[in-house]
């Protein structure tokens, strides 16, 4: 009689294999993988089964970049779990989550960016738009508390895809829901990135620099007018607001979302 041994690196490969089973069944049973485009961006609430997906890049994808421990995302984001959204950009060809964005939208805990201004700038959030010149409206501003996006979709063959989709789906939310404003806290070098491909969607506040957060050597603070920023880019005639509103470049090859998940925590829309 013969037997044979599992080594330690043939139970490793059996776990991942299992842990990949099981991330492409959920991704089965909350997106639709048999769609036509390559990609589709979906918008969940928090108690929706479809926001792990996005929960599992967020982990992934915080924790080779920055170290951020799981334990140390919940402590951050578990006091706005209750009004976070969620959207998550998937690949449907290989039936695995990519990319995600988590949104704080508005809540009597306040907004996470305003209040880490607060807590790790020490800056008073009101005294910062007041030098800025601005007044972020309580009720109509979204805060983007995490985006990420895996390391093998941020290369040349994406091009920045997943991003996109990721904005694209947040300007539908837009027209969608009627929110007027974003801030967010975000790594200087993903900003300089995002601006870039996003004709300066952010804007810094007057007198609020640059320091380390979260593990992130260098965050910065930034708001945005969504109705400003569309009014210059409607002027310039830039081809970004032909993407994030129309879709171009985008159509036939990311799905957009079904904001069903959302209704019924957001209302019905605008």
């Amino acid at each position: 009689m013969t037997t044979e041994r599992t080594s330690g690196s043939d139970r490793a490969e059996e776990r991942i294999d299992l842990v990949r089973a099981e991330l492409s069944e959920l991704t089965r049973t909350v997106a639709d993988v048999d769609r036509p485009e390559p990609f589709g961006v979906y918008a969940f609430d928090t108690l929706h089964p479809g926001a792990a997906l996005a929960r599992i890049v967020e982990r992934e994808v915080f924790w080779e970049a920055f170290g951020n421990a799981p334990d140390l995302l919940e402590r951050e984001y578990g006091p706005y779990e209750a009004a976070s959204v969620f959207f998550c950009v998937v690949d449907h060809r290989r039936q695995i989550p990519v990319g995600m964005m988590r949104c704080v939208t508005p809540n009597p805990a306040g907004l996470k960016s305003l209040n880490d201004m607060a807590s790790a700038w020490d800056d008073d959030p009101g005294l910062a738009q007041a030098r800025t010149g601005i007044s972020l409206p309580e009720q109509s501003t979204w805060d983007i508390a995490t985006l990420a996006v895996r390391h093998d979709y941020r290369g040349t063959a994406a091009r920045g895809l997943v991003s996109l989709a990721l904005f694209r789906a947040l300007s539908m939310a837009h027209l969608q829901f009627g929110f007027t404003h974003m801030v967010t806290i975000m790594d200087t070098k993903v900003l300089r990135l995002l601006q870039l491909q996003l004709r300066q969607l952010f804007h810094p506040f007057v007198g609020v620099v640059a320091r380390s957060y979260l593990d992130s050597p260098l965050s910065l603070p930034v708001w945005s007018d969504i109705h400003a920023w569309i009014a210059v880019q409607l002027a310039s005639d830039s081809a970004i607001y032909d993407v994030l509103f129309r879709g171009g470049g985008l159509v036939g090859a990311v799905a957009t979302p079904d904001w069903q998940p959302l209704e019924a925590a957001l209302g019905r829309g605008v």
